[in-house]
Order: C-alpha cells, then sequence, then structure tokens
C-alpha cells in the first residue's frame, strides 16, 4: 500500500513537472510573439530581418516536404479533354517541366519543344523535376524564349542567393538549343514591339537605398532587361527603383504595406509578374498611354505600372479593382484588363477596368477560377477570354461571359502554368494536314 502510494506521489511530481514545463514554453512562445509583434508595429528593422529569415526556413521545409505534388507530367500521358465548343485555332500549353506542347483544334499534341535543363545550362545542378518554364514566347520561326525557374527553393541559402530564376534559353522545334543567357530572369518573357525579348530579373540587395528608407535589408532588387532576340545578349537593364525614382510614384515604396503585415514573403517588394507592351490600337484609346509604353503587373503591391516606350520611366500607375494580380494589359478599347487572383466572391477572376470611368465594364470566371498564385489571361477574336487555372484546367469564355470550351489537364493534380492561342503561321510546319486557318487572338 505504501509503494503505491508512493509510485502516485511520484507520477504527479513528474506530471507536475511535465505541465510546468509546458506553461513555461507557452510562455516563452506568448513573450516571443508578443515581442515580435510590438517590433513589427514599431517597423523595427531587426523583427523584419528575423521574420524574413524564419519564412525563408519554414518554406523551404515545406516546399521540401511537398515536392513530390509537383512533379512535371510526360506528355505520352497528358490529356487535354475539349468541352463545349472547341478551340478555334493552335494552341501552346505548358503542364509543368521544361517543355511545351502545341494542340490543335481537336485538343491533340501534335507537337512538343522539349529540352533537358542540365544540357541547356551545363553548369546547372538541378534536374527537369526541379525545374519549370511558366508562358514561353513563340518566335515567328516557330522557336520558343522560354525563362526557366525553380520549381521551389530547394534551401534558404538557395533562395537568399536569388536562384529562383536560371536563366533565359531559346529552344528550336526539335529541341536544339539556339542560345541561353544566365541572368536571373523569372516569370513571363515577352517580345517586344522590335522583335527583342523583354525579361523581368531580381537579384538580393543587402546594402540600404537611401531614396527608400522603409526598405528594411535584405530584399530583392527587381527590374526589366531587353535580350537581342538572335543572340540571347542583354542590351539593356534597369531596376524598378531606379525608374520610379523621380517619377512622381516613388511615394509607392515609402512605408509600403508589404513591411508591416507580414503577408509578402522572402523580402519581394514589387513580385513583378509580366510586361505588357501597349499596342497602336490601345494607345488610339488610352489617354494614360502611348503605343510601345510597358505595362508593369506588381502583384505585392496590387499595381501596375506604365514605362515609357523610350526611357522606361514610370509615367504612370494603375491601382485597378484587383489584387495579388498577374497580367495586366491595355486593350484595345482603352480599358484596363487584369487576372484578379483574390476576387471578392473568394474564387480569382478577369476583370476589365475603365480608368476614366473607375467602373468594372465586365467580369469572367469567379466560382470556376480559383488561384492564389499564378494565372494567365488572353484575349480572344470576338471578344472573348481565355483564363487559365494552374490547377489544371482552361476556360474560354465569349462575350457574354458564357463558357464557350475548357481545356482539363489529366491527371488533375498536375499543374497547368500557361494556355494560350497562337497564330498558325510560325506553327504551320508542325500542325500537319487538315487543320484549316483561323482567326487568332489578339495575343493579350
Amino acid at each position: 500500500m505504501a509503494g503505491t502510494r508512493s509510485l502516485g506521489r511520484r507520477l504527479l511530481r513528474e506530471g507536475g513537472k511535465g505541465v510546468l514545463g509546458l506553461a513555461m514554453m507557452a510562455a516563452l512562445v506568448w513573450l516571443a510573439f508578443s515581442l515580435g509583434a510590438w517590433m513589427a508595429e514599431n517597423n523595427t528593422p531587426l523583427a523584419y530581418r528575423a521574420g524574413l529569415s524564419a519564412q525563408t526556413v519554414t518554406g523551404a521545409v515545406l516546399d521540401l516536404a511537398g515536392s513530390a505534388d509537383e512533379r512535371p507530367v510526360e506528355s505520352e500521358r497528358l490529356t487535354l479533354k475539349v468541352s463545349g465548343s472547341p478551340p478555334r485555332g493552335p494552341i501552346l500549353a505548358v503542364p509543368g517541366g521544361t517543355q511545351a506542347l502545341l494542340l490543335n483544334r481537336k485538343g491533340r499534341i501534335v507537337h512538343r519543344w522539349d529540352v533537358d535543363h542540365a544540357e541547356a545550362f551545363p553548369g546547372s545542378d538541378l534536374p527537369d523535376t526541379a525545374v519549370r518554364w511558366r508562358e514561353p514566347v513563340l518566335m515567328p520561326d516557330g522557336d520558343l524564349v522560354a525563362v526557366p525557374t525553380r520549381r521551389r527553393p530547394l534551401s534558404p541559402f538557395n533562395l537568399a542567393a536569388g536562384r529562383y530564376g536560371l536563366g533565359v534559353v531559346r529552344v528550336a522545334p526539335d529541341g536544339t538549343v539556339r542560345w541561353t543567357n544566365p541572368l536571373r530572369a523569372h516569370h513571363v518573357p515577352v517580345r517586344a514591339p522590335n522583335g527583342d525579348i523583354l525579361v523581368l530579373w531580381r537579384r538580393p540587395r543587402t546594402r540600404p537605398d537611401p531614396r527608400y528608407p522603409d526598405l528594411h535589408t535584405p530584399f530583392f532588387a527587381e527590374g526589366i532587361a531587353r535580350l537581342d532576340a538572335a543572340t540571347g545578349k542583354v542590351l539593356r537593364r534597369a531596376a524598378f527603383r531606379d525608374l520610379l525614382a523621380g517619377s512622381g510614384a516613388a511615394n509607392l515604396l515609402h512605408r509600403p504595406a508589404m513591411l508591416r503585415d507580414g503577408t509578402h514573403l522572402k523580402g519581394e517588394v514589387f513580385h513583378a509578374n509580366t510586361i505588357r507592351p501597349v499596342t497602336p490600337a490601345a494607345a488610339r484609346n488610352a489617354a494614360f498611354a502611348d503605343a510601345g509604353d510597358l505595362v508593369v503587373s506588381f502583384r505585392n503591391l496590387s499595381t501596375a505600372a506604365v514605362l515609357d516606350a523610350d526611357t522606361w520611366r514610370v509615367k504612370t500607375l494603375l491601382r485597378g479593382p484587383w489584387t495579388a494580380q498577374h497580367d495586366v494589359a491595355v486593350l484595345a478599347s482603352g480599358r484596363v484588363t487584369a487576372y484578379d487572383n483574390t476576387a471578392p466572391d473568394g474564387g480569382s477572376r478577369v476583370v476589365v477596368w475603365d480608368p476614366g470611368s473607375g467602373r468594372i465594364t465586365a467580369t469572367y470566371g469567379g466560382r470556376d477560377l480559383n488561384a492564389r498564385i499564378l494565372g494567365m489571361r488572353q484575349r480572344l477574336a470576338g471578344g472573348g477570354v481565355l483564363a487559365v487555372d494552374p490547377r489544371g484546367h482552361a476556360i474560354a469564355y465569349g462575350p457574354d461571359g458564357g463558357e464557350r470550351w475548357r481545356l482539363v489537364l489529366d491527371p488533375p493534380d498536375a499543374r497547368l502554368c500557361s494556355v494560350r492561342r497562337v497564330p498558325r503561321g510560325p506553327v504551320a510546319a508542325l500542325m500537319g494536314a487538315g487543320e484549316p486557318p483561323s482567326p487568332d487572338g489578339d495575343g493579350r
């Protein structure tokens, strides 16, 4: 009996120690979070650095744990299904990895651009399973210009080195690599009106910029570059911070919300994701832009900037009815369209906005789209819209907002980076016989 009571007392003591230990740990966690919240509220640089480090390490661990979910799908196992009215011509689709697929109007794969990343970039230690293309540029001769990027940061050291972007590559239809450039580009390249290639770039910056005292280091310096399409040589490069300075829009980076709310990770001040040139037709109806100007979408600022065609200086900012958006462009009507990743109904949408009146004139998608990241849109001939949900489907809407056709990626858990209508001319030799000409989309 005495032994039983002694054992009971020991268990109570040990249990009490455990409870006390848990209570002390909870108190320390509460104290740490309270201190961190106070430092963040006072915009303390140390809090930003500590938060950035914690997010980087945590994100890297989670990325490694979930890396199996985003392995590229071999095109032999890939099926794109068409429902409703079929598309009216060639389609370029990027399902993930370093490959792009050409489909006919029946959804059948008729050609594939494919290149091994390690062969294109001999110094790289990354397999194709760690790399993906987003939205390659189709050139007039059928070549593709692509920007390979990491699917996920493999370690905080790689992230700190700015190794998300892995270069730029031009690939022939047979897979021959025409040229590569090691510039740390990212997201979506685009063909400029003069035929050059425009890309976005970023690299880490550890020194403060005295023009923007509220930007805490380290952060990513981001900008735009122009490459020669024939050789891949960088012809011009500029940082967005420099283009904002003296433009009247530099206050965009004074006490920006991203330093305080903790929702924008890894020091990405801008998170630029697309460049869209303004066409002559759009410039005739847009008082805020001229032909050749460049519209750059800044996701983390929920803003787009219009850059002067010649100087690249910021002419104006577009702050429309969108949040964390992608793919902002000026339409031929002079209105502005964007892929709004955070629509009011909780999904995503393509929105058309009139800057003059401030009114939304059209929306597409809503509950059919739910892209918290990625996403793209393309204006189709006749006023329709093609919208891509990276979870595995693309939907073509008519001018009335009704669904016209849908492409579904099989298996459904595979990532669909981009789908777009392309002109027949550059790919005519790859399409084969029996594919009649058809009207093309306006490209954006």
